[in-house]
């Protein structure tokens, strides 16, 4: 029983240190796409995509490979979301509209996972998805 305990404990002190690392890192992007340092802020989500998701954002039809995503939390996979309407928002400020388009519908399936998972509903999803729809039409 002991050992059962310590390996969830150890599971979850893991999955919290990923969330507040994912956290700073989206943390990051915000700010260096508002302050409008968007190069900087595409080199950051680049390497962000690329350790959490294990591929090359900077390919114009980069994808989330599905079982990559199925292994995330709903929190994960919610803060991913999030780092990619950021990654779409800084491609849209820099005129890439194609890489903006992609990662705007990485975003929204991102989001449409995480409410799957936690199967709740988001307040703050559902600005996020208006938001970019609005934004990137």
């Amino acid at each position: 029983m002991w050992v059962r305990n310590s390996v969830a404990m150890i599971k979850e002190d893991y999955l919290l240190r990923i969330i507040q690392e994912l956290g700073r890192k989206i943390a990051e992007l915000v700010e260096r796409r508002t302050h409008g340092k968007t190069d900087e802020g595409i080199v950051l989500a680049s390497a962000l995509f690329r350790e959490y998701a294990g591929a090359d954002s900077e390919d114009v039809a980069f994808e989330i490979d599905e079982e990559v995503v199925g292994e995330w939390s709903a929190q994960q996979t919610d803060m991913m979301a999030d780092a990619a309407f950021e990654t779409a928002l800084m491609y849209w400020e820099s005129g890439d509209s194609e890489r903006a388009d992609n990662f705007k519908r990485i975003a929204l399936n991102l989001y449409k996972e995480a409410e799957r998972k936690d199967q709740t509903y988001s307040y703050v999803r559902e600005e996020k998805k208006e938001q970019i729809h609005t934004i990137i039409n």
